[in-house]
Protein backbone atom coordinates (compact mmCIF):
# COMPACT_ATOMS: atom_id res chain seq x y z
CA UNK A 1 0.00 0.00 0.00
CA UNK A 2 1.07 3.23 -1.42
CA UNK A 3 0.34 6.13 1.56
CA UNK A 4 0.77 9.80 0.08
CA UNK A 5 0.75 12.62 3.11
CA UNK A 6 -0.55 15.95 2.10
CA UNK A 7 -0.52 19.33 3.85
CA UNK A 8 -1.78 22.22 2.40
CA UNK A 9 -2.30 25.98 3.81
CA UNK A 10 -4.88 28.27 1.85
CA UNK A 11 -5.62 31.33 2.96
CA UNK A 12 -5.84 30.87 6.88
CA UNK A 13 -7.22 27.10 6.95
CA UNK A 14 -5.09 24.10 6.89
CA UNK A 15 -5.19 20.86 6.04
CA UNK A 16 -3.30 17.18 7.16
CA UNK A 17 -4.48 14.32 5.62
CA UNK A 18 -3.47 10.64 4.35
CA UNK A 19 -4.32 9.15 1.05
CA UNK A 20 -3.71 5.59 0.05
CA UNK A 21 -5.78 2.82 -2.42
CA UNK A 22 -7.73 1.90 0.95
CA UNK A 23 -11.08 4.06 0.92
CA UNK A 24 -11.97 2.86 4.77
CA UNK A 25 -8.48 3.09 5.84
CA UNK A 26 -8.15 6.63 4.23
CA UNK A 27 -11.42 7.34 5.96
CA UNK A 28 -10.88 6.53 9.43
CA UNK A 29 -7.36 8.15 9.70
CA UNK A 30 -8.28 11.31 8.24
CA UNK A 31 -10.99 11.99 10.94
CA UNK A 32 -8.99 10.99 13.76
CA UNK A 33 -6.10 13.86 12.05
CA UNK A 34 -8.79 15.97 12.30
CA UNK A 35 -9.84 15.31 15.48
CA UNK A 36 -6.25 15.54 16.63
CA UNK A 37 -5.54 18.76 15.07
CA UNK A 38 -8.54 20.44 17.79
CA UNK A 39 -5.85 20.07 19.99
CA UNK A 40 -2.71 20.55 18.03
CA UNK A 41 -4.23 24.22 16.05
CA UNK A 42 -4.74 25.37 20.00
CA UNK A 43 -0.88 24.68 21.26
CA UNK A 44 0.51 27.31 22.48
CA UNK A 45 4.31 27.79 21.86
CA UNK A 46 4.79 26.72 25.60
CA UNK A 47 2.60 23.68 25.03
CA UNK A 48 4.36 22.97 21.79
CA UNK A 49 7.82 23.05 23.46
CA UNK A 50 6.44 20.41 25.91
CA UNK A 51 5.10 18.42 23.07
CA UNK A 52 8.46 18.18 21.30
CA UNK A 53 11.14 17.73 24.53
CA UNK A 54 8.26 14.77 25.64
CA UNK A 55 8.44 13.56 22.13
CA UNK A 56 12.24 13.47 21.40
CA UNK A 57 13.39 12.63 24.73
CA UNK A 58 10.65 10.55 26.48
CA UNK A 59 11.54 12.09 29.65
CA UNK A 60 9.56 12.06 32.96
CA UNK A 61 7.66 15.03 33.84
CA UNK A 62 10.41 16.00 36.76
CA UNK A 63 12.87 15.78 34.31
CA UNK A 64 11.33 18.18 31.51
CA UNK A 65 10.43 20.28 34.40
CA UNK A 66 14.37 20.99 34.75
CA UNK A 67 15.23 20.77 31.31
CA UNK A 68 12.35 23.79 30.84
CA UNK A 69 13.41 25.29 34.51
CA UNK A 70 9.76 25.20 35.57
CA UNK A 71 7.66 23.25 37.94
CA UNK A 72 6.29 19.73 37.96
CA UNK A 73 3.05 20.90 38.30
CA UNK A 74 3.40 23.65 35.14
CA UNK A 75 4.65 20.56 33.18
CA UNK A 76 1.16 18.31 34.49
CA UNK A 77 -0.54 21.59 33.13
CA UNK A 78 1.01 21.69 29.49
CA UNK A 79 0.58 17.98 29.53
CA UNK A 80 -2.81 18.28 29.94
CA UNK A 81 -3.88 20.94 27.85
CA UNK A 82 -1.80 19.37 25.12
CA UNK A 83 -3.62 16.32 25.27
CA UNK A 84 -0.27 14.47 23.86
CA UNK A 85 -1.36 10.80 25.64
CA UNK A 86 -4.86 11.12 23.36
CA UNK A 87 -2.58 12.30 20.33
CA UNK A 88 -0.13 9.28 21.49
CA UNK A 89 -3.29 6.84 20.91
CA UNK A 90 -4.22 8.04 17.42
CA UNK A 91 -0.40 7.57 16.65
CA UNK A 92 -0.53 4.02 17.97
CA UNK A 93 -3.68 3.38 16.39
CA UNK A 94 -2.20 4.17 13.13
CA UNK A 95 0.66 2.24 13.60
CA UNK A 96 -1.52 -0.88 14.33
CA UNK A 97 -3.70 -0.16 11.53
CA UNK A 98 -0.43 0.07 8.84
CA UNK A 99 1.07 -3.60 10.25
CA UNK A 100 -2.73 -5.01 9.93
CA UNK A 101 -2.79 -3.98 6.38
CA UNK A 102 0.99 -4.72 5.82
CA UNK A 103 -0.38 -8.69 6.32
CA UNK A 104 -3.37 -8.33 4.29
CA UNK A 105 -0.92 -7.43 1.08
Amino acid sequence: MVLHLYFRVKDLSRSLGVFSSNEAFNNDINLLLRLSLIAMDNWTPAVAEYVLIDLQKGLLQEEIAKVLDIGQSSVSERNKRSYLSEIKEVEKWYKNKIDFLKLGE
